[in-house]
């Protein structure tokens, strides 16, 4: 059997570059879970008011910074940017359903910081917004405010898929 070398060379070339296209389109996007956890106290002077600022904690991605921006993109239309220690930036955009006491409203007095009131989050992830680890990265989350006392305590899950 007499085998002709370009026909080999070339059929060993195709296969490489399969191989190869295979493994970087399988790689090339990834996603991960994720919870996050933010207290943001009232009265805390922040870049961009009316905004919310502080500091928390992004399980597998590690500790961030929080900003976040009330109706920039629109009504009910807020932007929560996380920078990490690399400098790299998330930014979510999310709306806020109607707030509720634990008992249905009847020991709320909204004179009073101290009753306590749970909101719902939703958001997106916004990947042209985003920088570094996270730029055109896209995903969903939901979550939960529980403000009480001058301070909120905002509980977010959910998934990004990080580009390549």
């Amino acid at each position: 059997m007499v085998i002709d070398m370009r026909k080999l060379f070339a059929l060993l070339a195709c296969v490489v570059l399969a191989s190869t296209l295979a493994a970087s389109s399988a790689s090339a996007n990834t996603t991960v879970d994720f919870q996050a956890t933010f207290p943001e106290r009232f009265g805390v002077t922040c870049a961009n008011p009316p905004s919310l600022c502080s500091q928390g904690e992004v399980v597998g991605f590690g500790h961030v910074e929080e900003l976040v921006r009330f109706d920039v993109c629109g009504p009910n239309c807020n932007l929560r940017t996380l920078t990490f220690a690399d400098g790299s930036k998330l930014v979510l955009q999310e709306s806020t359903g109607l707030g509720a006491p634990p008992d249905g409203g009847n020991s709320f007095n909204p004179k009073s910081n101290g009753n306590p009131v749970f909101f719902p989050l939703a958001g997106t992830v916004r990947g042209d917004l985003s920088t570094g680890d996270f730029a055109g990265a896209t995903g969903t989350y939901s979550g939960i405010a529980t403000v009480a006392g001058g301070v909120a305590v905002v509980r977010l899950s959910g998934s990004i898929t990080l580009a390549s």
